[in-house]
């Protein structure tokens, strides 16, 4: 796998979890505000992404990528949802913690110049799980704006 592979994940991941808001009715429910300041740090982390020159520089952004998704996790458990999304929120908890915990492999084998090895460690399963879970909670009338995940 080349470094313009490298790029092309990390471009496939901001891509594939950037996040939209919407309007609701319960837009301005107390636990939408609440994982609206959560996720707001997971913006920051889009903005700052640039197309890595090389491997290291590749495991450096992921690097905060994994930082920010881990703090998000932890941000997000700490939120009471509503009763009617209690199960959605605590699957979309699991999943931003898994997809921290998923970029491990990734980093690890970018650190040591194994690109190929990289390519094979990289899975998008808690990625799509998060997107299900945020669906969910949306359909039940709760526009929450999750960057890299919503």
């Amino acid at each position: 796998m080349s470094i313009a592979r490298i790029a092309t994940i990390l471009l496939l991941l901001v891509v594939l979890l950037a996040g939209c808001g919407g309007g609701s009715a319960r837009r301005e429910a107390p636990y939408v505000r609440e994982v609206d300041a959560v996720a707001g740090n997971l913006d920051s982390v889009t903005n700052d992404l640039y197309t890595p020159s090389d491997a290291s520089s590749a495991a450096s952004e992921l690097v905060t990528v994994q930082v920010a998704l881990r703090k998000a996790a932890t941000g997000l458990a700490a939120i009471t949802p509503p009763p009617s999304v209690r199960a959605d929120h605590e699957r979309l908890v699991q999943a931003v913690a898994a997809l921290a915990r998923g970029i491990t492999p990734l980093i690890a084998q970018l650190k040591t110049g194994n690109v190929q090895g990289a390519d094979a460690a990289f899975s998008l399963g808690a990625a799509r799980e998060a997107r299900r879970a945020i669906a969910a909670i949306r359909a039940a009338g709760y526009e929450i704006d999750v960057p890299l995940l919503g």
